[in-house]
């Protein structure tokens, strides 16, 4: 079965052109950096785009020799299939959480970890214990850059404390793949952590090099509805009176759980914000939303159809549920074991103690998130290609438009100019408008209830 997907990317490459540059042109680029690692002859480079705030690859002329190898794994016009299971009852399947063996909630069984990681800890001490037992020597992780607070870079984790300084979520441009190639160079097994495109990538080079599939002893996925521009964050910053200039650090979820954005700036002062989930006044909310959720939305991100990693071993997210985020404060983890490797080593860490999981049902899981963004792809899939824009093959995915899709992708179209400076104070007035208006609709809503009745599905939390 891989040798036949193997073969039949083969046979769609020949007919694409030999190079990534070409992605990016048409506006298909993830910015993973696999295209980085896979060239043998050193012509691809990850660098960030200062305009848009994106990472993409820059391709040396004189180097690349027009081999292909980097369009035979880019994920950006074809992702990789869905893993279905192979074998009848080896998985069970949910059209929105994709294969899955056993679902999860759970956290680390170190307060430390599990208070500074993103939701409950769980990727930072599974790897932990996964290094300290050997059944890694390293992780292949990002960090923010020690020589750019604001911006991230990729290590090769091979410490307790390397691998402790990458926990949290960066809510900007990642490219861990560039550091595959330093896998390949390297004997032993490593864990990767990435975000969907991330492990689309690795999966679809890890089918022609079987080098590369036998090193990683881990997929660690995270949850991605999508990823934001570095514009976002400099957007974010513009909002607060802050000069990115003057910043030494951020963490965009810190102290326990929903978190709290923390800027820590070179004077020494911290500046705290509470992170939209966590904001009770409205406008600030819609400030928030404004900066990490829509208008600054990686475009490319917004025709990605997988928000839980389907690609992974583990798939990590948050359990957006009222009932939970009503009372933890310390960090909680949904998690998904896709296969038997995954769950054989989610229960060696259970089993040492290193983390506390409990079984959930799929339908919480559901409920645990919000896909519609994902349900939704359909919808602006056709609005970039009625636009004339290119969009990327689903062969194995139906996607569906329907007009509520449609319409409802209309408010990520300023993500296609928020690169343009001058219309910052325009976008904080519209999501302030946005805002307003979505909290108007939701007190009708609310008053409609009170006086018709709610229904079950009315009272889930989304």
């Amino acid at each position: 079965m891989v040798e036949q997907e193997a073969r039949d990317q083969t046979r769609r490459c020949r007919a694409l052109p030999d190079s990534v540059a070409t992605v990016t042109r048409r506006g298909l680029c993830m910015g993973c950096g696999t295209c980085q690692s896979v060239c043998p002859s050193g012509a691809v480079v990850m660098q960030v785009e200062a305009r848009t705030g994106c990472i993409t690859p820059r391709i040396d002329d004189q180097r690349c020799t027009h081999c292909g190898r980097c369009m035979a794994i880019c994920p950006g016009h074809s992702p990789s299939p869905r893993r279905a299971p192979q074998e009848p009852g080896s998985a069970r399947w949910d059209d929105v959480i994709g294969a899955y063996h056993a679902c999860y909630t759970g956290h680390a069984a170190s307060h430390d970890v599990r208070y500074h990681g993103a939701s409950g800890g769980i990727a930072t001490a599974l790897l932990v214990h996964m290094l300290q037992s050997g059944a890694i020597d390293g992780a292949l992780v990002t960090q923010m850059s020690p020589s750019n607070p604001l911006q991230t870079t990729w290590v090769l984790a091979r410490s307790v404390e390397e691998i402790v300084a990458a926990n949290g979520s960066k809510y900007c441009p990642t490219a861990p793949n560039a550091g595959l190639s330093e896998i390949l160079a390297h004997e032993g097994h490593y864990a990767v952590v990435g975000l969907p495109c991330h492990m689309h990538a690795i999966r679809r080079w890890g089918q022609s090099n079987p080098l590369l599939a036998e090193r990683i002893a881990l997929h660690l996925g995270l949850f991605c509805a999508n990823n934001n521009t570095y514009l976002g964050t400099e957007y974010f910053l513009w909002q607060h009176g802050i000069a990115p200039q003057d910043v030494a650090g951020i963490r965009y979820r810190a102290e326990g759980w929903p978190g709290r954005i923390v800027v820590t700036l070179r004077d020494g002062r911290r500046i705290v914000v509470p992170r939209g989930s966590s904001e009770r006044r409205w406008h600030r909310r819609a400030l928030f939303t404004s900066a990490f959720h829509y208008h600054f939305a990686i475009p490319r991100c917004l025709l990605c159809a997988d928000q839980t990693c389907e690609a992974a071993d583990l798939s990590l997210g948050d359990p957006w549920l009222r009932e939970l985020t009503v009372t933890e404060r310390v960090g909680l983890s949904l998690v998904i074991a896709r296969n038997p490797q995954g769950e054989a080593l989610l229960s060696d860490a259970v089993a040492a103690g290193a983390i506390v999981v409990q079984p959930t049902d799929i339908s919480v899981v559901r409920r645990a998130q919000n896909y519609a963004f994902k349900r939704d792809v359909g919808g602006r899939i056709w609005l970039c290609r009625t636009l004339g824009r290119a969009v990327p093959e689903y062969p194995d995915r139906a996607l569906p438009a329907s007009i509520r899709s449609v319409l409802s992708g209309l408010r990520y179209l300023p993500c296609y100019v928020s690169h343009h400076r001058r219309l910052w104070p325009l976008l904080r007035v519209l999501a302030v408008v946005e805002g307003g208006s979505r909290l108007f609709m939701a007190r009708i809503g609310r008053g409609m209830r009170r006086l018709f009745g709610a229904s079950p599905k009315d009272r889930r939390a989304v």
